[in-house]
């Protein structure tokens, strides 16, 4: 019996869709193969050895012994530090240094010359200054002891004095003398002396290293500043000649 090429149909192969009208794909139309993933490129990859999992070395404890020693030398820094803290501040408290007291009691000058032409000054200075320890508990001692007489806020003359000690609750008298050959004076100063009328602002300033003690305890250095500002010195003979402070003592600023 014959059959017609257009009636002929085969069976679908398996793992294939029926194409397109019941045709099956030919062999070219096939799908591609795609083989199996290499499971040892992927499960495996962060665990290369999962039998035997990685080794770590567990941490090991300092020596709890040199920890404590540590702790202690610590604890004793720490306690020494805050008692000589704790000490200081009770014996500041109980002691409390006071600054000493200065005042101005004297001051003359002779031959005293301004010249205009050239801006210079020339004269002799000789002052007092009386120094009051206010202290029931502390010595203080004064080293290197500069004083200087000033015009208008610049020196003209300074001299050292000898150091000296004042016992608690005493009082030191303590004289200088200082002298000025042809030091420049501002034109300002100048003209300011002139208009005067016979009557000269000078000031006398004091700056010297101090120490406060009582027995066993010091405190540390501090550099003390004096200042009496604005001192009238009257001439007789205009703004020449010779002169003295005008009025009593004066009281002068000290601070540290």
């Amino acid at each position: 019996m014959a059959f017609s090429s257009n009636n002929h149909h085969t069976n679908p192969s398996a793992g294939y869709p029926a194409g397109a009208n019941g045709v099956h794909p030919t062999a070219s139309t096939a799908y591609p193969y795609y083989p199996n993933p290499d499971p040892s490129a992927f499960y495996y990859s962060n665990n290369p050895n999962p039998i035997n999992p990685p080794y770590y070395q567990p941490h090991q404890n300092p020596n709890p012994r040199r920890n404590l020693f540590l702790r202690r030398l610590l604890v004793i820094f720490v306690s020494i530090f805050v008692a000589i803290g704790a000490v200081t501040l009770i014996v500041y408290l109980v002691l409390r240094p006071k600054l000493p007291e200065f005042s101005l009691t004297s001051l003359s000058v002779s031959n005293f010359t301004l010249s205009s032409a050239s801006s210079s000054l020339s004269s002799s200075f000789d002052l007092s200054l009386s120094v009051h320890n206010p202290n029931s508990k502390m010595t203080v001692g004064y080293d290197r002891v500069l004083a200087d007489v000033a015009v208008d806020g610049d020196p003209v003359a300074s001299t050292y004095l000898a150091p000296f000690t004042q016992p608690k609750g005493s009082t030191t008298n303590i004289t200088a003398k200082m002298a000025a050959t042809g030091v420049f004076v501002d034109s300002h100063a100048v003209d300011a002396i002139h208009s005067g009328r016979g009557v000269v602002d000078l000031d006398v300033r004091v700056v010297a290293v101090v120490r406060f003690w009582s027995r066993a305890w010091r405190t540390r250095r501090h550099e003390l500043r004096v200042f009496c500002g604005d001192v009238e010195v009257k001439f007789r003979n205009g703004t020449a000649g010779d002169g003295s402070m005008t009025g009593g003592p004066r009281q002068c600023w000290v601070g540290i």
